[in-house]
């Protein structure tokens, strides 16, 4: 290199005095002496340059490139990504940029926040995966990646300065951001390719998710008060807590998952998903229209529902209700296992059509009586916590209960044992509990 620049200078030299010899009133030498200036200076800056760029693309690992935190990453790699720089030259090569394509951090069992600089993260155009946990976060150039397909920023990630541009992210499918201070520019229309959507931002108040086409997974806390999803025909799994005060899902045939939780909302429709496994729902509701969701496995509604049918849901397995209105329950389903009535006032439930029925649990609950039949043959617990109040319970001999435990208060460590003859009424089966509001009982 110092050959190259003492021709070049002397190239320089000569035509100087040549340019001398001539005279002033020659331009033309004039010209050719500024032309090899520049040549000079040129070359000088592109032969310095060499010192840090190498072959085409390799990059220097030094504090020119990196932050310090990049360049530990990539000399040593970390307990979830192994080190970058696999031949240790001190040079970050294609060979090796094309292999990272995975990139992970996490402080998640830390007290406090990791804090990294991520300055030089630009120069992995391989990237394909970030995945941060409970990070500081700085400079986080990732915006001219061109394989970046997935950004997840969890528990308790920080951005102090920094707003992540969502709209520069065109090439993303999956952004996550939970429980994270974590501010973002856009409202994610422009993130097209998107199939995973989530975050939990109590700012953002409105959520574009029209020309999202691809998406099938979507998550959202926050405070947005409206959602439609008729353009999302491949959505498969929602989970919304906002304060919604109407949602339907009639276009969503591929939906097998909703948890929706809104204290506003009193009209949800989900006849459009047929393929529906899973219903999570807290709302406002009087009633639900369930008939068209015949592939229906857990059933989760708290609201102050007024009745229910789930007679027509032959794949039901799990059946919770709490706060409904109604007095009297009777549900009639050949499928159920398990069930749950919680932080409700009853005075009767029929479990008699429940042929299967392994399980109740009516905690925080006051229940006056339980009625089983000769269909509960496979009955074989009830169960109450936080506050219960039971009366009677209507037994028959195929039901194999025996044994009743009651924890009056909080504090007891040891029940209150009874067989359940020591509390039968008469002889029509009919179990009697103390007249009192009980912590936790159970019958098994």
């Amino acid at each position: 290199m110092k050959k190259i620049i003492a021709n070049l200078m002397a190239v320089f030299l000569l035509c100087g005095a040549h340019t001398q010899i001539i005279g002033e009133g020659v331009n033309i030498m004039k010209y050719y002496r500024k032309l090899l200036m520049s040549i000079l200076i040129a070359g000088i800056g592109i032969l310095i340059g060499m010192g840090s760029v190498h072959a085409a693309g390799n990059i220097r690992i030094d504090n020119k490139h990196f932050s310090a935190d990049m360049i530990s990453l990539i000399k040593h790699g970390n307990i979830h990504t192994g080190k970058i720089d696999i031949n240790n030259d001190g040079i970050l090569s294609q060979s090796e940029i094309k292999k990272t394509k995975v990139l992970v951090y996490s402080a998640y069992e830390s007290k406090k926040r990791k804090k990294i600089d991520f300055r030089g993260i630009e120069y992995l155009t391989c990237l394909e995966k970030i995945e941060l946990e409970r990070i500081e976060i700085k400079n986080f150039n990732i915006y001219k990646l061109p394989k970046l397909k997935s950004v997840s920023l969890m528990y308790d990630c920080k951005m102090k300065k920094e707003r992540l541009l969502c709209d520069k992210l065109k090439s993303i499918e999956n952004l996550v951001i939970s429980n994270s201070d974590v501010k973002y520019k856009g409202d994610f229309r422009c993130n097209t390719k998107l199939k995973t959507l989530s975050v939990d931002d109590a700012d953002i108040k409105r959520v574009a998710v029209a020309k999202l086409k691809e998406l099938e997974d979507f998550t959202y806390y926050g405070e947005i008060t409206e959602i439609n999803f008729k353009n999302n025909k491949k959505l498969k799994k929602v989970n919304i807590k906002a304060p919604i005060k109407k949602i339907d899902f009639k276009k969503n045939k591929q939906l097998k998952e909703i948890r929706f939780y809104s204290d506003v909302c009193s009209v949800i429709d989900v006849s459009g998903a047929k393929k529906l496994e899973l219903l999570e729902i807290e709302a406002d509701l009087t009633a639900i229209n369930l008939e068209c969701n015949e592939k229906l496995k857990v059933c989760n509604i708290d609201a102050p529902l007024e009745n229910i049918d789930v007679s027509m849901l032959k794949k039901l397995k799990r059946l919770e209700l709490s706060n409904i209105k109604t007095d009297n329950l009777v549900i009639d389903n050949k499928q159920i296992r398990v069930m749950a009535l919680n932080d409700s006032n009853i005075s009767m439930i029929d479990l008699s059509l429940l042929p299967d029925i392994r399980s109740l649990d009516i905690s925080r609950t006051r229940v006056n009586r339980i009625v089983l039949s000769e269909n509960n043959q496979n009955f074989k617990s009830i169960t109450g916590e936080e506050g219960v109040f039971l009366g009677e319970l209507q037994l028959v001999d195929v039901v194999k209960l025996n044994k009743v435990t009651i924890y009056e208060n909080e504090t007891q460590e040891r029940g209150t044992e009874y067989n359940i003859g020591e509390l039968m009424a008469d002889t029509n089966k009919t179990v009697v509990f103390p007249k009192q509001t009980v912590w936790e009982i159970y019958v098994k």
